[in-house]
């Protein structure tokens, strides 16, 4: 009997001490009923975290049945969370009932939200800071540092005071609250900074102030559930970095948030970011040196997994690298492949007659082609993605007296696209490849035809026979 008072004594010394009590654990539904009415309301994203992955968020698009009205009744399991609806902030700490009225005349302004439920003050924490951290644009411009400081000082404490009246203690509750108010103090120092950085009056510690008490680790950020909010906070984070060190590369930028192994932020934003950074020039040697230091940050083994797969896509498209093979029609429908080519030097431009940064620089391209006419070992064609009838095509073809070229069709969601797409990763148009005379790369991101180096980089590689 004295064993088992002791273990029962000992279970809640430590749900005390991580503020938790047996009833929060991780149980129990989330019961929303949820009203929105607007007249110019088209859809509800309601964004909530899945499961108790605090690393992975669900975005729901919720339709009106009604014109201007939205109705949501769902149950969600519990997860300590800051849910977003049409980046409505609402606080969910324990397994509840969310009955939310939102009105609103248009979605342009900010609606009113009715809060019904019995935890609906503590529910309405997030939404009742958003209110206090609105400063505006005239207000910030006429501030000095000092003012600033004080404002947010104060706002700070009325956020305490907000906390200490809802009866937030538990320490998961109050420091995923913190760290929201900390993201819309960021948002305020954000706006300061781009209104007053050219005006050459930021004192020299303004930069340690700026990132001072912004801090990134722990799960909080992946917490709530808002892509805008938490992608700002990002973004200010860099520019605290950028300010410190102007010279700092956007890699550099990052390293702390590598270093920590914040998996949310290097899930939901670096690697984003760094995929985004391979489609003008694929994979530069800054890229593929970054690759090793995010992928050692990285826990999860799927994640990795999928990181590899896409860095050994790219690293297939690498100088000396085999161009996989591709046969595509031309405008008689006799198909032609890349493989035809061999022994000659092979210069691909893709475009397609809706892109407007493809036919300001096919003229270029085919004036570069013009000077090798009477060249047998090197060969200038176009792969246009287009509908399946390439009726503008064939019409912009015509017209431009290209009829006489070598023109291919790249029909739109074909399995050819998807080839391209997968295999080449074409994913942005214009784009410029260049395969040598046994039929590998030599640069699968070639500059566009309106820099110097496009002509340049032509004329080395044929002059040395590449």
């Amino acid at each position: 009997m004295k064993l088992k008072l002791f273990l029962h004594c000992f279970t809640l010394l430590i749900l005390a001490s991580s503020g938790l009590r047996a009833v929060d654990k991780p149980s129990g539904k989330i019961r929303f009923s949820v009203t929105i009415n607007c007249p110019d309301l088209q859809f509800v994203a309601f964004s909530h975290l899945k499961d108790q992955d605090e690393t992975v968020w669900e975005t729901e698009m919720v339709m009106p049945k009604v014109s201007g009205q939205v109705l949501i009744k769902k149950d969600l399991p519990f997860a300590l969370q800051i849910i977003s609806l049409n980046h409505i902030p609402v606080f969910i700490s324990g397994p509840q009932e969310v009955n939310l009225m939102i009105h609103a005349k248009t979605w342009k302004v900010r609606p009113v939200v009715n809060f019904n439920s019995v935890e609906g003050f503590r529910q309405s924490l997030p939404y009742q800071m958003d209110s206090l951290y609105v400063i505006s644009a005239d207000k910030l411009v006429k501030m000095n540092v000092a003012e600033l400081i004080g404002g947010l000082k104060k706002l700070d404490e009325r956020v305490d005071a907000l906390l200490k009246k809802a009866g937030v203690v538990k320490p998961a509750e109050l420091s995923l609250l913190q760290r929201y108010a900390g993201l819309l103090r960021m948002k305020v120092k954000q706006t300061y900074l781009k209104l007053h950085k050219d005006n050459n009056t930021l004192p020299g510690n303004f930069p340690d102030w700026y990132l001072k008490g912004e801090g990134f680790k722990g799960t909080d950020l992946g917490r709530i559930c808002n892509e805008v909010i938490v992608q700002n906070y990002l973004v200010g984070f860099e520019e605290g970095r950028a300010l410190i060190n102007p010279a700092a590369s956007r890699f550099e930028r990052w390293e702390p948030i590598l270093q920590d192994k914040n998996q949310f932020l290097i899930k939901r934003n670096i690697i984003p970011n760094y995929y985004t950074l391979f489609r003008t020039k694929g994979l530069t040697p800054e890229l593929n040196e970054f690759y090793s230091k995010i992928r050692s940050a990285l826990t999860n083994a799927g994640d990795i997994e999928a990181l590899d797969q896409f860095y050994h896509t790219y690293e297939n498209l690498q100088i000396g690298k085999p161009a996989p093979d591709f046969a595509l029609p031309d405008t008689d429908g006799k198909l032609v492949r890349s493989s035809d080519f061999k022994g000659k030097m092979l210069v691909i431009d893709c475009w397609g007659t809706w892109c407007g940064p493809c036919k300001e620089t096919l003229p270029l391209f085919r004036t570069v082609a013009a000077n090798y006419k009477d060249s047998t070992d090197i060969v200038f064609i176009t792969v246009a993605l287009e509908t399946k009838d390439g009726i503008d095509w064939r019409a912009y073809l015509k017209e431009h007296n290209m009829e006489q070229e070598i023109n291919l069709h790249l029909v739109r969601n074909s399995k050819d696209d998807d080839f391209f797409r997968d295999i080449y990763k074409m994913n942005t148009y214009p784009r410029y490849i260049v395969l040598d005379r046994k039929g590998n790369f030599l640069d699968s991101h070639l500059e566009h035809p309106n820099q110097k180096v496009f002509k340049e980089k032509i004329d080395q590689w044929y002059k040395e026979k590449r």
